[in-house]
């Protein structure tokens, strides 16, 4: 009975009773599977939940259980897996959201058997275990908490608990706790494999250790780490940390020790690290630079991948010594690091020092992102052809000048294949010099995936009738995404784009047409359309030759097609073309209150279309070989504005919101 809004009857005595409940379910025996959304927590009897059910989904709360989202600048970038998923497969799960219900109550015992737990808004509570469970938890797999001011930790020892604390626990997810002091008193027993840390402000280190275990022990392991992200913690100066005794500082004798900051000192060792993500961390610098690197970097031996993202203070990434243990390095991205290291560092190290020793780094990576100046210092250096010939994924963002050679970027990453442009000063096209094709002899990359953003300026692609076969007949995908000024797509061309699979427009407020019917005809392979928010265009193919009559453009494979927001368009194509679709499955017309027909020509498709007008299967029609008809048909829903969230870049996406 989940999501159903049952008004459960409240027991009160000597009163009759007019409705259902709850406790009319403790009166079936053989009952060994529930689920069930109960609003009002104070209509619980005591022993519901001790009930001992094989599978269980038991929600209690006066409002949705909804997971914490993060659109801030601070968040940034992710890889999806590498974040930490409430993916889970678990048979018992209990959310609890109390309003009026004490903590302590004897209508919350006996849940110790849950395998998911969600505590959200829990008034007066200090920790989870001793107020809910003495013995430990011992099934629970999943702890999610949030919301909750008054929580100072997650497992107290000294209030008696008899037992280990959560033995089978696989993810703990903290949101919201404004006063929270540490997640365990004593030690908790768990092997991380993932750690993400975001938006803490008071937190001062990630791991607090004893003065006496410091000194006692060389090394600090966490061996099955994989994943570390950590982003916006101002306080953060170390990842562990020793908590010194107020005798034991007053006995130390001082020395002139670096008293610079070091995220992970040299005890730290994380050998299985794959993943390291910080972001806004007020740190000088990164690894212990003091250490050779049979010392240090087995310590970080399995590094893939290393974003580092608007941290100031940051004098440097890595150090010449440590580039040897760095071959398993594939994605490197660094941004907003404005290095202020002027002489040298109390630890004599070069402020002319570069941020990279690219030529001992790079020849591994897969995927890398960097500013436009960074990417001219790469073309204007000669560096070694080979330097960057595993790099399939390039993106580069911010670039001011009028003309971007992105023809040598082709050249230079010649075997790339995934690429990304942001904010760039374009003045009229991305592919703009006429014969550059001719001038660059050497291998161009073979790109299958083109991506713009926020181009101010761009108008086109490439300019009608431009020769660029060679650029253009491997690609795959080709997005654009609040290119503001942007006319069209795909212009009039001699080029074939044979093996697009993909068209993606968002939000480009100009864009009057998606491709020329004469284009349209080269796109063989296309498989998807997908335009939002381009409230100036008129049709989705346009007409580039005058004196046709009819003609037909085959769209043999095109599955989906997605028109959404689009104020100004009339139909798909008003000339009188014949438009095979013998893939259509799906077409998507909403926020489209002009749009009266599919086109004034024929369409010939499947026996069955889904033709949606908004997002539930009962707003669907299906045209039965009538997409002009079905069109017409199509009630008041299909104007309906949605506002669509796909902006990958959370900078980009805050400046959205405002």
């Amino acid at each position: 009975m989940g999501n159903c809004s049952v008004e459960w009857e409240v027991e009160r005595a000597n009163s009759e009773r007019s409705n259902a409940s709850l406790d009319e379910l403790m009166l079936l025996p053989w009952l060994t599977t529930l689920e069930i959304d109960v609003k009002n927590d104070s209509i619980l009897s005591e022993g519901f939940l001790a009930r001992k059910l094989e599978r269980f989904n038991i929600s209690i709360g006066n409002e949705s259980f909804m997971p914490p989202k993060n659109v801030t600048r601070e968040r940034f970038q992710s890889r999806p897996h590498f974040l930490i998923k409430s993916n889970r497969e678990s048979l018992r799960e209990l959310k609890l959201k109390l309003d009026f219900m004490d903590i302590c109550s004897m209508k919350l015992q006996g849940i110790n058997n849950v395998e998911y737990l969600w505590l959200d808004k829990l008034q007066g509570v200090k920790n989870v275990l001793f107020y809910l469970d003495t013995e430990g938890f011992s099934q629970l797999k999943h702890l999610h908490v949030q919301n909750n001011p008054n929580f100072l930790c997650i497992v107290d020892s000294m209030e008696m608990v008899a037992c280990e604390a959560f033995p089978l626990l696989e993810s703990l997810i903290l949101h919201n706790l404004i006063n929270m002091e540490r997640i365990c008193v004593d030690r908790l027993k768990v092997e991380l494999e993932r750690i993400a840390v975001v938006n803490c402000s008071k937190m001062k280190e990630i791991f607090a250790i004893g003065e006496e275990v410091d000194n006692a022990i060389e090394k600090i392991e966490f061996a099955q780490l994989r994943s570390l992200s950590l982003g916006n913690l101002p306080e953060v100066t170390n990842v562990c940390r020793e908590v010194k005794t107020p005798s034991a500082s007053l006995n130390r004798p001082s020395s002139q020790e670096d008293t610079s900051t070091l995220l992970f000192n040299k005890k730290v060792a994380l050998p299985n690290l794959e993943a390291l993500e910080i972001s806004a961390i007020n740190v000088d610098k990164i690894w212990h630079y003091n250490q050779i690197p049979a010392a240090v970097f087995p310590h970080f031996q399995s590094l893939t991948r290393l974003v580092v993202w608007y941290c100031d203070k940051l004098k440097y990434i890595f150090s010449a010594s440590m580039i040897g243990s760095l071959k398993q390095l594939q994605h490197l991205d660094i941004r907003d690091y404005l290095s202020q290291n002027n002489g040298n560092d109390q630890l004599g190290i070069p402020a002319q020092q570069p941020l990279l020793p690219l030529e001992k780094i790079l020849p591994n990576l897969k995927d890398l992102s960097l500013n436009g100046k960074d990417v001219k210092m790469i073309l204007q250096a000669d560096f070694p052809q080979h330097l960057f010939g595993s790099l399939k994924q390039l993106e580069i963002a911010e670039d001011n000048s009028a003309c971007f050679p992105i023809w040598n970027v082709l050249e230079r990453f010649h075997n790339l294949e995934i690429l990304s442009l942001f904010q760039f000063s374009f003045h009229e096209e991305v592919f703009s010099e006429e014969g550059s094709l001719e001038k660059h002899v050497g291998k161009l990359a073979m790109i299958k995936t083109l991506e713009l953003r926020w181009h101010y300026h761009l108008k086109q692609l490439c300019k009608q009738d431009s020769k660029l076969g060679p650029i253009f007949q491997y690609l795959e995908i080709l997005k654009a995404y609040h290119c503001q000024s942007l006319l069209i797509l795909l212009p009039s061309s001699s080029v074939s784009f044979q093996n697009l699979t993909a068209l993606v427009a968002f939000g480009c407020k100009k864009l009057l047409h998606m491709v020329t019917s004469s284009t349209a005809k080269t796109l063989v392979r296309l498989v998807a359309i997908e335009i939002y928010g381009c409230r100036a265009m008129t049709e989705v193919v346009i007409n580039d030759k005058d004196g046709v009559e009819k003609e037909e453009i085959v769209f043999r494979k095109l599955k989906t097609l997605e028109l959404f927001d689009l104020d100004s368009l009339t139909s798909f194509c008003s000339p009188n073309y014949t438009f095979k679709l013998p893939s259509l499955q799906d077409l998507w017309v909403i926020g489209c209150p002009k749009m009266k027909i599919f086109t004034t020509g024929e369409a010939i498709t499947p026996p069955r279309v889904n033709v949606w007008y908004g997002e539930t299967a009962d707003q669907r029609r299906w045209a039965n070989n009538d997409l002009n008809t079905t069109i017409q048909q199509l009630p008041a829903e299909k104007v309906r504005i949605y506002i669509l969230l796909s902006i990958s870049h959370d900078k980009f996406l805050q400046n959205l919101l405002s």
